[in-house]
């Protein structure tokens, strides 16, 4: 009819003769108002996400313990296991993640923090950094212990002293 009501809102914009905005899709935004077509949603970049349709304000930074590596993400991606991921709004695998040390494993997709690697027990060691599972945490060999948890290898028993499998100490 020719009326026009008012400007289109901010997260949606108005092609001629719309009826309804028409609002900017998920993994964009839009922050100003008077919009005329889709190519002004902009999108999200990496490192951060928008779940919602018609999205007004900025896209959401990934929170700690995952990363988002694609434009217009809808979500982001959790940390894989063997590490954690300690930033916000990070944009790779690769920048995000940190693996857990050796003598330590993660089992864990997710985690946010160095506290999250779990330590290998007593008489049991882990050369790999990394490592996902406890089933990576070896009995220390005859001959050697690990007098605590969270060991790399395992320390040889001193002369005239000696060890059997998996020995916590000599």
């Amino acid at each position: 009819t020719g009326q026009c009501s008012g400007v289109c809102w901010k997260g949606y914009y108005c092609p001629e003769a719309t009826v309804n905005p028409r609002p900017c899709d998920e993994g964009t935004y839009l922050p100003v108002t008077g919009s005329a077509s889709n190519a002004s949603c902009i999108p999200c970049f990496p490192g951060t996400f928008s779940a919602a349709l018609g999205n007004p304000t900025a896209c959401s930074p990934c929170p700690v313990g995952s990363y988002s590596a694609a434009l217009r993400s809808t979500s982001c991606t959790d940390c894989p296991k063997g590490g954690y991921c300690a930033s916000t709004g990070v944009a790779s695998e690769a920048m995000a993640f940190t693996q857990c040390p050796a003598g330590t494993y993660n089992p864990d997709r997710g985690s946010n923090s160095s506290d999250d690697c779990r330590s290998c027990p007593e008489g049991k060691a882990n050369p790999v950094p990394g490592s996902e599972s406890a089933d990576v945490c070896e009995p220390c060999l005859p001959g050697t212990f690990a007098a605590e948890a969270g060991k790399a290898s395992c320390d040889l028993c001193p002369a005239g002293k000696y060890a059997g499998p998996g020995a916590a100490a000599c």
